[in-house]
């Protein structure tokens, strides 16, 4: 498959989003903001967004458990998955593993950016299984120097290294919200038990005194 950079926006028919929104558990309105699409062969077009516009599209497989999960241009640098186009400025800053896990967060109220995958945190692309093969890039990390920062990563191992990439980079603003058991990820939580989830986030940033 061939991506291109896309446009300044994108068609985006409601059901279509309808279909994702049952499938996800996100809602129509958070999907419609991301500007989640349909594209020509059923693969769902994901726009990584940027405040001038677009870096790329990512490519998500319409069966969740096919594979390969993900296309993208050949080429690509890896770029935080930033739906709401969060700057520099912002007092508090979720970080999710997967774009769904980001926008699952949105949809729960809180303001989330994604990284791609585990790998993409590092500042060179590393397959080790070595702690120190997580790094989280100096660039990114710029942005939000001065921000509380929450990991609210996936739980298996290398999501546990990435997580604590996160919390290294921003100490002392950081902390870990971490992903009920029960549950694959946080799109997952979201889905299945949506009131839980919120009850859990407004206890965590009360803990945190971020409210």
């Amino acid at each position: 498959m061939k991506l291109q950079r896309g446009p300044d926006h994108f068609e985006v028919a409601n059901k279509d989003l309808e279909e994702l929104s049952e499938l996800r558990g996100i809602s129509v309105e958070t999907l419609a903001m991301a500007e989640i699409h349909r594209m020509k062969d059923g693969w769902w077009g994901i726009p990584y967004a940027n405040l001038l516009g677009y870096w790329h599209i990512r490519a998500r497989n319409p069966d969740p458990k096919g594979l390969p999960k993900y296309l993208s241009g050949k080429g690509e640098e890896p770029h935080l998955y930033n739906p709401l186009r969060i700057g520099p400025n912002v007092d508090e800053v979720w970080f999710a593993e997967g774009e769904f896990d980001t926008l699952a967060l949105i949809d729960a109220g809180v303001a989330a950016i994604g990284y791609p995958g585990v790998s993409t945190i590092s500042e060179h692309v590393n397959d080790s299984e070595a702690e120190d093969a997580f790094r989280f890039k100096a660039s990114w990390r710029l942005l939000f120097a001065d921000a509380h920062v929450v990991a609210a990563g996936d739980m298996d191992s290398k999501g546990k290294m990435a997580i604590r990439a996160i919390l290294r980079a921003f100490r002392p603003r950081s902390s870990h919200f971490q992903i009920s058991d029960l549950w694959e990820d946080a799109n997952d939580w979201w889905k299945h038990d949506p009131k839980s989830m919120r009850s859990a986030i407004a206890t965590f940033r009360k803990e945190e005194n971020l409210v």
